[in-house]
């Protein structure tokens, strides 16, 4: 198991950020992409909203591992605790 410093998370946090940045910038072009093909009105708008649930399982995804990792330095902390 791997017990992560400050340090480390610090950087993983400022990662996610600039992840988080980057998609936000990526929907806003994808609105634009989708508003520009020769499709029906109802045709563009089913797939933002599909655009849309995509992020949301993105979001819960990052949400879950986020957890995970939290977990995973809990359970180590306490493992090294009873090893000790």
């Amino acid at each position: 198991m791997k017990v992560f410093t400050d340090r480390q998370s610090e950087t993983q946090r400022d990662k996610e950020l600039e992840t988080m940045i980057k998609n936000a910038n990526s929907y806003s072009s994808m609105d634009q992409r989708i508003e520009s093909i020769q499709v029906s009105k109802s045709d563009r708008q089913i797939a933002k909203e599909h655009m849309r649930d995509a992020d949301s399982v993105a979001d819960l995804i990052c949400r879950a591992a986020k957890k995970l990792r939290s977990a995973e330095g809990l359970l180590s902390r306490l493992f090294v605790h009873r090893t000790q």
